[in-house]
């Protein structure tokens, strides 16, 4: 995935693959720990206490990398801001 999105963005590589598996892997492995210190994963684990944000708001936490959750894709993402 991470090398076929350096291709489309031409040049040089913009994102390393070892650098991304490692972080992927890093958030892999807080799931294994109830008191993780990743700020992500600790809200979604307190928005799920909520049983109306547990049953339509937020998914199961799961691994990235785990295959029964399916391949990993991209998104392009166009961020559109306002000043108010």
């Amino acid at each position: 995935l991470v090398a076929r999105m350096n291709t489309l963005a031409g040049g040089e590589p913009l994102l390393d693959v070892a650098q991304v598996e490692r972080e992927i892997r890093a958030r892999d492995m807080q799931l294994d720990n109830p008191f993780s210190k990743d700020a992500q994963i600790t809200a979604l684990r307190g928005a799920r206490t909520y049983l109306g944000d547990k049953l339509i708001r937020t998914a199961k936490p799961h691994k990235m990398l785990d295959p029964a959750n399916g391949p990993l894709i991209a998104v392009r993402l166009n961020i559109l801001t306002r000043k108010t």
